[in-house]
């Protein structure tokens, strides 16, 4: 089996199987989906295109990466349903995780299925059962070549404190969409040229405070899907909610780095609420949380119950998540 350890190991392996930084494959990733799409609907199951899978697959689509060179394992990035039933243990694994799936690719040793979700994760579905591998490219193949990986069960609402009672825990996902389809939200959108000059006004402030603060993946996904949308907060005086990352007032960067250290893990603001200046953050496991005058709130796990609990309420104090 193949040793990776670490990001720079995954970066390696990649490399030497095809893979360069900003490879695109362009319109052959859109065959790769579509195909999956057609196979998955013969067997009556319905996939719906996901940024996050579609921006993999520009990248990564069609590489077979050797995992056990002496068997002749191998990862291969192309979306094939790979037994009859595949589509609906998706479908299933999707629906008690609140979230939608898109297989990416498969396990060529026994057929399993890697699969991602809206929020960039990876899951693998194999004949012992379904696992999480990782929030990113890099965790995933850390976790699958140091098997064995993490039951899926782990991530379910049920297991997460405090999801299981949500609304969104009972199905308010299309609540959620059709809220930011209202205001100019679609699947597969991506302002990804835009998401650079962005992430710079926070940056750049934030290092003249004398905190400088990095971009971490989880805020340029979420930024590349949904920057720039502002939802009405319901109720009076009028809020607006934008997810545009933003110099709120002086000290904010000292604030935010204060948070990341309690919390424990790095966290990038993500957008703001317009009346009182609240900032919103998310952090390397893509959970939101809410800076406010009156303390720091934790919004939710999921984009999703983030949006439900922004806008509905009611938001969980923060000390319950600190490190």
């Amino acid at each position: 089996m193949v040793r990776l350890r670490d990001p720079e190991d995954v970066d390696t392996w990649f490399l030497q199987h095809g893979w360069f930084p900003d490879r695109d494959i362009g319109t052959q990733a859109g065959d790769l989906v579509g195909n999956a799409i057609s196979e998955y609907l013969e067997e009556g199951v319905v996939l719906q295109p996901l940024a996050p899978a579609t921006r993999f697959l520009r990248e990564h689509g069609a590489l077979r990466l050797s995992l056990s060179p002496g068997r002749g394992d191998s990862v291969v990035f192309e979306p094939a349903k790979m037994w009859h039933g595949e589509p609906a243990e998706v479908a299933e694994l999707a629906e008690s995780l609140g979230v939608r799936l898109f297989p990416i690719g498969y396990d060529t040793s026994e057929g399993s299925c890697i699969l991602m979700d809206e929020q960039g994760r990876f899951f693998y579905i194999h004949e012992t059962g379904n696992h999480y591998m990782g929030a990113g490219k890099h965790e995933a193949f850390i976790s699958l070549a140091n098997a064995p990986m993490r039951d899926a069960e782990d991530h379910l609402p049920s297991a997460i404190p405090g999801v299981a009672a949500s609304p969104l825990a009972r199905g308010s996902r299309d609540e959620v969409e059709a809220w930011l389809t209202e205001v100019g939200w679609y699947p597969g959108r991506d302002i990804g040229d835009q998401v650079p000059e962005l992430l710079r006004v926070v940056t750049d402030k934030y290092a003249a405070e004398g905190f400088p603060i990095d971009p971490i993946q989880a805020a340029v996904e979420f930024l590349r899907e949904y920057g720039l949308l502002q939802l009405t907060i319901p109720g009076e005086p009028t809020a607006i909610l934008v997810f545009t990352p933003h110099w709120i007032y002086e000290e904010s960067g000292e604030d935010v780095a204060e948070f990341a250290a309690r919390l424990g893990v790095k966290v990038f603001p993500v957008g703001y609420e317009t009346f009182d200046g609240s900032m919103l953050l998310i952090d390397e496991r893509e959970r939101f949380f809410l800076l406010h005058h009156t303390g720091s709130y934790f919004a939710g796990t999921t984009r999703y119950e983030a949006v439900r609990c922004l806008l509905r309420g009611p938001l969980e104090d923060a000390e319950g998540h600190l490190a």
